[in-house]
């Protein structure tokens, strides 16, 4: 069952007075339903240590007037729900109270006010079944007419005991019982609500909660729920190779007396060849917030409410790092991802939080053998470490409902697909894997639809959620990881509000993506590289620049990866220059287009630019260059305007005229080292 916040009761009796006040001048409706509440937290969920689950049942007890007895609750929503209504009766008096009884678990033998009711406990609690079953508790709540909820707020009957165990033996503890344990206690099904124990002692098994190899020692923790008994049991412990120890807790302290409500903590080591050491014990109100586990047992609710966690552990420090899984439900199949990208010899856990108040840790079947290679791997309840056997990039997903991790190799191919470059969407455009999970692509984005998909294939695809309507925000700063867009399976074509060049970034981890400006600072339009080529004014091994003589040896023409510059020559020195001009037009979508070169310098402190020239005006020099003998290689140095020499060179594309006219973009803000050499590649 469910153990959650209790008191302990120390008195023989309990008077629990109703939250609802006396009220002797009132008129009441009569026929009104009780609603009843418990206090486990207002929400559903499925066989957890500190709440209900749906389908547990009690037994409700109610004193005249409305002499109810035994009466089958259903839990339901954070309520239970009475199989026949629970009537406030006509006629009652405002100052009449009624007591109200509530035992868990709903039994049909429940004897009301008697001492003769007996609950057993499970002599198996190494699974979460058993150890669920053996709990009893009760509520009481005095209520008068005017109360139209009841609380009905539940009490332990039975103790927990935990044994946490320190082994030096170099493998794990399998196994661990309880001899000469009272397996029965006799319930007060009544406001004295006492628990003692009868019948014989026996065995039973205690599950395993939690493990940790910290490589000093395998450290493990047992639990199991007992009726409050002098603990003076024996503890029977075997380990992986099958040997056996024993501890004997009369040995330790005579007359301990466990108490219903109570936790009792014990702790003792293993060594090599030796017998336990000593046996400590320290004693706690079971007010628990977190849950216990057993075996492979998950809870529904980790299917989607919680976070599953990737704990990456760090032994110097001794601590863990928190990787976060995500939630995906496509077409009903629920699952959690994550995009690791995993170094060697890397040491995990997995645990699951919800709300930040319940936790649990698991390991992977399989893994104390070593590193896990791709594959699919059982979830188990504990708390042991495991690697992964292929260093880089992982894709992991969790598949709660079969209690099982897959692991392999992200070789996943991300791609833009849409209407670019008049593709209509048949052409994917690969993006770049910039770290697990984040893949990016430039475009030049003239207003197109698109969308992301994995592979080539339309099977695993993502588009802005179905129910959007906004904009999609766009960011001018490379540097800056926000504004963000979410996106979804299957969701709808993509269209940003601004063209330009735009450096498009997908986060399939976390469903987002966000596009920010690639061309220069500030750029209203761009677009010239869809038509041109890319051009770069900075010299390197993968850009090639013809030289021929035009103009009957008046002028050098200068083609930059086929964009022809002209550049006046002099026979005299073997020289050129290359004056300030337009360099081509083009026709575009928007309307005709002017290329054009912007040459300016700038102290580098004070950003202060002392010269600029832009347009077609050869009267304006951007550079010279010299042709050296033999190799004809060009030499060239910056040019002066306002007697300051140039040192950054742009590109402008500028529409001349329609509905954009005079909209502009900058492709590139590289600064030119001088001097600089250009190699003839037509010899």
């Amino acid at each position: 069952m469910k153990q959650y916040k209790s008191l302990f009761i120390a008195a023989l009796g309990l008077l629990a007075l109703g939250a609802c006040s006396v009220k002797e001048d009132v008129s009441l409706d009569t026929g009104r339903a009780i609603r009843f509440t418990t206090n486990l937290g207002g929400y559903a969920v499925k066989a957890t240590d500190t709440d209900f689950e749906p389908g547990d049942q009690v037994s409700l007890y109610a004193d005249e007037p409305i002499s109810k007895y035994n009466v089958k609750m259903d839990y339901r929503d954070g309520q239970l729900v009475p199989e026949q209504d629970i009537m406030w009766p006509e006629g009652i008096e405002p100052t009449q109270a009624v007591n109200f009884l509530a035992v868990y678990p709903y039994s049909d033998s429940w004897e009301y006010v008697s001492d003769a009711n007996v609950f057993s406990i499970r002599p198996d609690q190494s699974t979460h079944e058993g150890y669920s079953a053996s709990d009893a508790m009760l509520a009481f709540y005095m209520a008068y007419p005017d109360c139209e909820t009841v609380p009905l707020n539940f009490i332990h009957r039975m103790s927990r005991f935990d044994l946490g165990i320190s082994s030096y033996l170099k493998e794990d503890i399998t196994e661990v019982y309880l001899s000469g344990v009272y397996g029965k206690a006799r319930l007060s099904v009544n406001y004295s609500m006492r628990t003692y124990t009868v019948g014989e002692k026996g065995t039973v098994k205690m599950g395993c909660i939690s493990r940790e190899n910290n490589g000093k020692y395998n450290y493990s923790k047992w639990s199991v729920i007992l009726p409050p008994q002098t603990m003076e049991f024996k503890i029977l412990m075997t380990t992986a190779s099958g040997k056996q120890y024993t501890y004997s807790l009369s040995s330790w302290n005579k007359g301990v007396e466990m108490e219903s409500a109570f936790k009792y903590n014990g702790s003792l080591a293993l060594d090599s060849g030796s017998e336990p050491g000593a046996f400590s014990i320290a004693v706690t109100e079971w007010t628990d917030n977190a849950d216990v586990q057993f075996g492979s047992y998950i809870p529904d609710e980790h299917h989607s409410e919680g976070d599953w966690i990737l704990q990456r552990y760090n032994p110097e420090l001794d601590s863990y790092t928190d990787l976060f899984f995500q939630y995906e439900n496509v077409e009903g199949k629920e699952s959690f991802i994550m995009y690791l990208n995993n170094p060697e010899n890397t040491l995990y856990r997995l645990a699951y939080t919800r709300n930040s108040i319940n936790y649990y840790t698991f390991g992977l079947q399989g893994s104390a053998s070593g590193a896990l290679g791709d594959g699919g791997y059982r979830i188990e309840a504990g708390d042991s470490r495991f690697s992964f056997a292929s260093a880089g990039d992982l894709i992991l997903e969790i598949l709660p409902y079969s209690d099982s991790l897959t692991v392999r190799p992200d070789n996943d191919v991300w791609s833009l697909i849409g209407e670019f470059d008049g593709s209509n969407w048949t052409v994917d455009f690969p993006m770049e894997r910039k770290r697990a999970g984040v893949y990016s692509a430039t475009v030049i984005y003239f207003g197109e639809q698109f969308k992301f998909r994995c592979n080539g294939s339309w099977e695993v695809n993502f588009g802005l959620p179905k129910n959007w309507d906004g904009n999609v925000a766009l960011t001018m700063n490379p540097d800056n990881g926000k504004p963000v867009n979410p996106v979804e399976r299957n969701g709808q074509n993509i269209t940003l509000e601004s063209i330009g060049i735009w450096a498009i970034e997908l986060d399939v981890h976390n469903k987002t993506f966000r596009a920010y400006n690639a061309g220069a600072e500030d750029a209203i339009f761009d677009g010239y590289r869809s038509y041109l080529g890319n051009w770069f004014f900075y010299h390197d091994a993968d850009h090639t620049y013809d030289i021929s003589i035009t103009d009957a040896g008046t002028y050098y023409k200068i083609n930059f990866d086929g964009v022809p510059m002209r550049a006046k020559y002099d026979p005299v020195d073997n020289s050129f220059k290359v004056g300030l001009q337009k360099m081509d037009e083009v026709e575009t979508k928007y309307g005709r287009a002017g290329i054009y070169f912007l040459a300016y310098t700038m102290n580098e402190e004070t950003q202060e630019i002392y010269g600029q020239a832009f347009g077609d005006d050869e009267s304006v020099t951007l550079f010279t260059g010299k042709i050296d003998s033999g190799s004809k290689d060009i030499t060239i140095r910056p040019a002066v305007f306002n007697g300051y020499p140039f040192s950054y060179y742009y590109m402008i594309f500028m529409i001349l005229e329609g509905s954009y006219e005079g909209q502009y973009g900058y492709y590139f803000r590289d600064e030119f080292t001088f001097p600089q050499t250009w190699q003839n590649v037509n010899d």
